[in-house]
Parts: C-alpha cells; structure tokens; sequence
C-alpha cells in the first residue's frame, strides 16, 4: 500500500485528504489518481495548489484494487 503526502512542513494550509479503493472498487482508485495527475500537471489548479496540500491513498484495500489503472 502506498500513499502520498505533500513534503516538508506544510501545516498553515488546509489539506485535502483523498481515499480511494473503500467500496472495493478500482475505478475509485483510478479517479483519485486522475485528480492528483489533474492537481499536479493543469494549470487550472495552480491557484488551489497555492492555498491547499492534498494528500491520497488510491487504493486503501489493495486486495480489492486489482489491476486498477494508475493513471489516466
């Protein structure tokens, strides 16, 4: 199981925390990493990732999880 977390000390801006992969669905897992590809690479983001952290574990049952895509 894998997680990501933003680096350093970041605790003045709120944190988004994504869960994938609870409903032992792996599409679940595949949203949460096409919304952290989106939060890193879209300029349309630039100002959220400014204000926020975002944190994610796609695939919280990795038994569940499968072959899931890990990314779009």
């Amino acid at each position: 199981m894998w997680a990501f977390e933003p680096a350093g000390d970041e605790g003045k801006r709120p944190k988004l925390v994504l869960i994938g992969g609870l409903d032992g669905d792996p599409a679940s897992a595949a949203i949460v990493m096409r919304v952290l590809q989106w939060w890193f690479a879209d300029r349309a983001a630039a100002a959220l990732r400014a204000e926020w952290q975002i944190a994610a574990l796609p695939c919280a049952r990795p038994d569940s999880c499968g072959d899931a895509p890990v990314s779009a």
